[in-house]
């Protein structure tokens, strides 16, 4: 009888416990692709952000190394796949020497994408590459 009421006693604690929880997962690390187009080395950064929407930064050089001068227009036309593929089209926001980040009022969904980047440099000279990634 005490080995029975030890059992029931151990069911009742277990029921009455909290659920153990996972530890939470790390972030997944940033996607980095890279292309040399046209002259230009181009690298796009994909990250997913706990609780928001993945981030991409994008940073252009010349074969020197030299980043992308300022009066360059950076054009980004992002295309979403599947049955309801879109694109959206904007000129990208620079946030340093030869950087670029997200556009104001454009969100990258879950879901495969195709990124078409457009340099154009003051001289008339354009590079453009595709990027291919998945978030």
């Amino acid at each position: 009888m005490p080995k029975r009421l030890a059992e029931v006693l151990c069911v009742i604690v277990l029921a009455c416990a909290p659920p153990l929880s996972a530890p939470p997962r790390p972030p997944d690390p940033p996607q980095i692709f890279t292309a040399e187009c046209n002259g230009l080395r181009m690298r796009l950064s994909v990250e997913r952000q706990p609780r928001s929407a993945p981030l991409y930064e994008l940073y252009i050089a010349d074969s020197s190394g030299h980043p992308l001068p300022e009066d360059a227009r950076v054009v980004l036309a992002f295309t979403s796949a599947g049955p309801h593929a879109s694109t959206t089209t904007l000129v990208a926001q620079r946030t340093g020497a030869g950087r670029y980040g997200p556009a104001p009022g454009f969100i990258l969904s879950p879901g495969s994408w195709q990124v078409e980047v457009i340099a154009r440099q003051a001289s008339g000279s354009e590079a453009v590459c595709l990027f291919v990634f998945a978030v």
